[in-house]
């Protein structure tokens, strides 16, 4: 071996020599980030998990405002008065009061007063910007085999803690009501509480469609936050507890009036992730919280996904649904 070196000519010994100098460095800059991918890994999904985590939060205290809404908005005198009941015309103080509940909150393309019977008493006649619905047309129905109607006269409420209860709090959903009167998909979170009068004598349920795109703009604006905060194209899902897809968030599938499109067919409250063996959907499901590195079932790419579940605020229960946050391609 010596004698090997020996007659290598002095370029080729300098040529091994400069070789070895660039190797050994490298190697050890190699092994050092190696023994860190782990950490490197584990800091980047949790810098990702927190940013995205707080997204159910804002969810579930929103929700929790809307929960409270349709006790209130039923304490209105207005609706008591028999005299306003199938009255649809233009100075109707309980759809004058709807109206403006439309317009103050933003967030209600529908809310109806119902009777015990099912018979529809009052429903708002304008849209969030003050646009005229046609509206009329629902006094003909009879709404008794509603379940956020059903739900609300048997007392089942969603409760939380500390007594909180009253309301009802269906899951999304696509609405025909809504979808008549608007003309579109529908998609909404019924609210639905029972009305009595001073007398606690029963009125009828009051109802309100809450828009899901309540929940989308909240994601969409969390999204800007963290690419704000130098988050690299962060990929948000929200799935109900069961892991049925209820958001898919892509900004390139916002339309002219920044809202999502919803694709019914094959993606929004038909694709499940615990059943494709998503093992982030499933954790999730099972109230854990944390990262794992697995294929994207999409992409059939190696990711690494941080996932949570709703665990609610203050004395609301929550959601129960899941969060999917897609942190790095590897």
């Amino acid at each position: 071996m010596i004698n090997w070196i020996k007659n290598l000519s002095v370029r080729t010994k300098l040529i091994i020599i400069l070789v070895w100098a660039g190797i050994i460095p490298a190697l050890f800059v190699f092994s050092v980030f190696m023994s860190q991918e782990k950490t490197f890994k584990h800091d980047y999904s949790e810098h990702y998990a927190s940013a995205a985590s707080g997204v159910l939060d804002i969810i579930d205290r929103n929700l929790f405002e809307r929960y409270g809404d349709v006790q209130a908005f039923g304490l209105n005198t207005a609706a008591y008065d028999p005299a306003n009941w199938k009255n649809p015309s233009a100075d109707n103080p309980l759809i004058e009061t709807m109206d403006k509940y439309v317009k103050a909150y933003g967030v209600y393309p529908v809310m109806m007063l119902v009777s015990p019977s099912g018979e529809l008493l009052a429903v708002n006649t304008k849209d969030a910007a003050g646009k005229t619905l046609d509206t009329a047309g629902l006094y003909a129905d009879n709404f008794s085999d509603e379940v956020w109607f059903k739900d609300a006269l048997a007392g089942k409420f969603l409760e939380g803690k500390n007594g909180l209860t009253g309301s009802v709090m269906l899951p999304p959903e696509r609405n025909r009501i809504v979808g008549k009167v608007y003309g579109n998909d529908g998609f909404v979170i019924p609210f639905s509480a029972p009305v009595h009068d001073h007398n606690k004598q029963l009125v009828g349920v009051w109802v309100n469609f809450a828009s899901f795109t309540l929940v989308e703009r909240i994601i969409g604006e969390r999204r800007e936050e963290m690419l704000k905060a130098g988050m690299t194209d962060p990929d948000l899902m929200i799935f109900d507890e069961k892991g049925t897809q209820l958001v898919d968030y892509d900004p390139q599938n916002l339309n002219e009036k920044g809202e999502l499109k919803h694709d019914f067919e094959n993606i929004i409250l038909k694709k499940n992730f615990i059943e494709m063996g998503v093992e982030a959907a499933k954790l999730a499901a099972e109230g854990k919280e944390g990262f794992t590195t697995e294929i994207n079932p999409d992409s059939q790419e190696m990711n690494m996904f941080s996932y949570k579940k709703s665990k609610g605020v203050a004395d609301f229960p929550g959601t129960g649904w899941l969060i999917r946050t897609m942190s790095l391609t590897l």
